[in-house]
């Protein structure tokens, strides 16, 4: 159980409607975002598509275009930096903060 179930359960007094609250107060976030999977293909294909090397703020930005969901921009950084370090990954980083299509 997580910090805020157990606060909310110690105010409430009522351990069942816990992931009732939990849901109004953080809005049902987990429901509404897509696959890691999802996000990386996209990541991939964004920067495949690019002409020019792209920072991530901008990859983060077209990925939120193109799966129509709000992503997380902590998401796609952690992507980029763990794929960078890996050449079979298919994503180059040029310098700090700037990645490209590896090949």
């Amino acid at each position: 159980m997580g910090f805020w179930a157990a606060s909310l359960g110690a105010l409430s007094g009522r351990r069942r409607t816990q992931p009732r609250i939990l849901l109004r107060l953080l809005g049902n976030r987990r429901l509404r975002g897509c696959g890691g999977g999802a996000i990386q293909a996209s990541v991939l294909t964004v920067l495949g598509e690019a002409e020019r090397p792209l920072r991530v703020r901008d990859v983060h930005a077209l990925v939120e275009e193109r799966l129509e969901v709000q992503i997380s921009y902590h998401t796609i950084c952690s992507f980029l930096i763990a794929a960078g370090k890996k050449p079979a990954s298919g994503v180059e980083r040029v310098r700090h903060g700037m990645y490209r299509a590896a090949g």
